[in-house]
C-alpha cells in the first residue's frame, strides 16, 4: 500500500469514486478493476446504490492480483462500452499509471479506446515523492520509505489521445 493519501491510495480513490457515483443520477456506469487481469466489478448500470456497494466491497489485488495491466483493464473497459448507444462513452481512470505487466500495451488500448470514440479521463493518483510503502508478505508486513511509482505521462498520453482530460491528485485534498 502506497501511503502518498491517506489511509492509502485506493481506500482514497474509493472515496472519490462514490462521491463521482452520487453526483451522476440517470448516468450508466460500470466498474472494472484491474491487477494481473481486469475484472468487470460491476456492469453499467443506473443503479447507483449496486455501483457504491461494489465500490466498498472493492480490497486490493483480492481477485485481480498483484500486478498491473493498464492496457488489460482499459481493454475490459472498451469491451463494456463500444457496444452502447451512449452518446458519450467516457472511461473514467484512476491509477498511479505504472504498468507491470503487457498482455495488451497501454499504447494498443490507447488506439482500441480512439477506434470506438471512447474518451479517457485520467486522475493521476499518487507522486514520485518519498514515503512509506507497506507491503504484505507471509510473515507481516514491512514499512520502508521509497520513492513512489508513479508514471505521470502516460496517464497524460491516454487522456490527450483519446480526446479526455488529465489531472493530477497527489494527496487527498487534490483527489
Amino acid at each position: 500500500y502506497h501511503t502518498d493519501l491517506l489511509p492509502n491510495r485506493l481506500e482514497a480513490s474509493k472515496e472519490v469514486a462514490k462521491h463521482f457515483v452520487r453526483e451522476r443520477l440517470g448516468d450508466r456506469i460500470g466498474i472494472v478493476i484491474f491487477g494481473n487481469n481486469g475484472l468487470t466489478l460491476c456492469p453499467l448500470t443506473t443503479d447507483t446504490s449496486a455501483v457504491i456497494e461494489q465500490i466498498n466491497n472493492t480490497t486490493n489485488s483480492d481477485l485481480t492480483g498483484a500486478g498491473t495491466v493498464i492496457g488489460t483493464g482499459i481493454a475490459t473497459c472498451i469491451n463494456r462500452l463500444k457496444d452502447s448507444e451512449s452518446k458519450n462513452k467516457i472511461i473514467i481512470f484512476l491509477s498511479d499509471g505504472v504498468n507491470s505487466a503487457e498482455a495488451i500495451s497501454p499504447e494498443t488500448a490507447i488506439e482500441i479506446a480512439k477506434v470506438f470514440k471512447i474518451k479517457i479521463y485520467t486522475i493521476g493518483i499518487g507522486s514520485n515523492s518519498k514515503m512509506n510503502v507497506i507491503r504484505h508478505t507471509t510473515s507481516g508486513d514491512n514499512r520502508e520509505r521509497q520513492n513512489s511509482e508513479f508514471d505521470e505521462q502516460l496517464l497524460m498520453r491516454m487522456a490527450e489521445r483519446t480526446g479526455g482530460q488529465y489531472s493530477h491528485a497527489g494527496n487527498g485534498e487534490d483527489l
